[in-house]
Formats: C-alpha cells, sequence, structure tokens
C-alpha cells in the first residue's frame, strides 16, 4: 500500500508542477506583442522571394542560370514552377548543351569521335585512335604555321648582327678559395 501512496503523490507533485509551468508560459505570453499584420506581408514578401530564385540544373554552373532557357515556357526556371508544377519536370534531368567557342570543323571532329556508352570496346578504342590522329594532324598544322610565320619574322631581321653571347666564369666561388688566393698573392 506504501507503493500506491508513493505514487498517488508523485502524480499529485507532477499535476502541481505542470499547473505551475502553465501559469508561468501565460503570465510571459501576456507579455509578449501580439503579431502585426506588417509581419504577415513581410513573410510573404520572403515566400515570393523565395519562389523567384533560380533552378540551376545539373552540370551547370552559377553563371549559367540566367540562361535563354530559363525564358522558354516549358522548361522550369524558378522554384515558383517547380513548386507550382506548371512546367515540365523532364527539363530538370537533362544537361545543359554543352557551349564551345571551337570553330564548327573541331566540333564537328570531337562529336564524330566522342565515345558513347553504347559503344563496343573496339569501336571505342578505333575512336580514339582517330581522335589522335585528329589531334596530331592539328597539331603538326598549327607548328608548320607558326615555323612559317617564325621564318618570316627571321627574314625581317638584319643577317649582319651577331648574336651576344655570355661568357660565365668558371670556379666555385667558394670562400675557401678567396682566402687561398690572398694568401699566394702575399
Amino acid at each position: 500500500m506504501s507503493n500506491r501512496k508513493e505514487i498517488k503523490h508523485k502524480n499529485e507533485l507532477q499535476a502541481k508542477f505542470q499547473y505551475a509551468i502553465s501559469q508561468s508560459n501565460s503570465k510571459v505570453a501576456s507579455w509578449v506583442i501580439t503579431p502585426h499584420k506588417t509581419t504577415t506581408n513581410e513573410s510573404a514578401d520572403y515566400a515570393n522571394a523565395f519562389l523567384s530564385l533560380p533552378v540551376i540544373r545539373q552540370g551547370s554552373g552559377l553563371g549559367s542560370a540566367n540562361n535563354n532557357e530559363a525564358d522558354e515556357e516549358s522548361t522550369i526556371g524558378t522554384i515558383g514552377d517547380f513548386v507550382n508544377g506548371t512546367k515540365n519536370l523532364s527539363t530538370m534531368t537533362k544537361k545543359q548543351k554543352m557551349k564551345s567557342q571551337v570553330d564548327d570543323k573541331l566540333a564537328r571532329i570531337n562529336n564524330r569521335h566522342r565515345v558513347s556508352k553504347d559503344d563496343s570496346k573496339v569501336i571505342q578504342s578505333l575512336k580514339n585512335k582517330m581522335r589522335n590522329d585528329d589531334r596530331r594532324r592539328f597539331r603538326q598544322e598549327n607548328m608548320e604555321k607558326q615555323n612559317s610565320q617564325r621564318n618570316q619574322n627571321d627574314d625581317s631581321d638584319s643577317s649582319d648582327e651577331e648574336q651576344i653571347s655570355r661568357s660565365v666564369k668558371k670556379g666555385s666561388n667558394l670562400l675557401i678559395e678567396a682566402k687561398m688566393g690572398k694568401r699566394k698573392g702575399k
């Protein structure tokens, strides 16, 4: 029976404690100023600002967030478009098209020898070999152009001028050698 009395006593203490906490909470709540309508307007402004943030697609950087593709009607450009679901979700998973500043000839070569996941090992090695050959050929063409430009520049210089040669003093320039030289001179 004493065990039952202890449990009753603990329950009474817990009820008194909860009542005291609720009284203090109501007292503190009366001190707090009720929220104004301006705060609800501010929170709505924050929500609108959040919904207008741009969505950065996979594989793109921060610089490409303001892209022309975001202006299209079918692509998702902002968080609001994504939340509302009015636009096509499949555009989110597609990587943006690669933009290269290389001329059309090099772009065609790169695309022609691009290895895809469906290619067999033999085709992959063939494409790699062809790509390396094209790179080597391109490098040789550039070297020939540079050499021809150098030859034209060399022709403009006068051949009478001698090349300036620099003589280098032989020796180790050690402190011991300097002291030994002074002793020999005495």
